[in-house]
């Protein structure tokens, strides 16, 4: 699941791993950027299927691991393509094959 949060001037990604130790689970989170134009909503379920782990020097001359992703899909495959890309003004284009609309 990735988790968006918007700044002033950009918008950051991140995700959850998790793991057990002594019995309890343990949950991190880790940077995660995309190519330039995507744009993913909050809680989206994706698959990565071209991706690398990559980092960044920090100011303090540490570094900070990311996952860039250059290529995913998402969870549901009835979603069209450049469906979260083709914003505008807030909304997006609704394919009208999608028949299973409850409204």
């Amino acid at each position: 699941m990735i988790f968006r949060k918007e700044f002033s001037d950009r918008t950051s990604y991140q995700t959850t791993l998790s793991h057990k130790k002594n019995g309890e689970w343990e949950n991190g989170f880790i940077g995660i950027q995309f190519k330039k134009g995507v744009d993913i909503p909050n809680k989206t379920k994706i698959t990565i299927t071209h991706g690398w782990i990559d980092f960044y020097p920090k100011k303090d001359g540490s570094t900070e691991k990311y996952i860039f992703c250059n290529e995913f899909e998402t969870e549901r495959q009835d979603i069209p393509d450049g469906f979260y890309e083709d914003k505008q003004s807030g909304f997006a284009a609704l394919d009208e094959s999608l028949d299973d609309s409850p409204f």
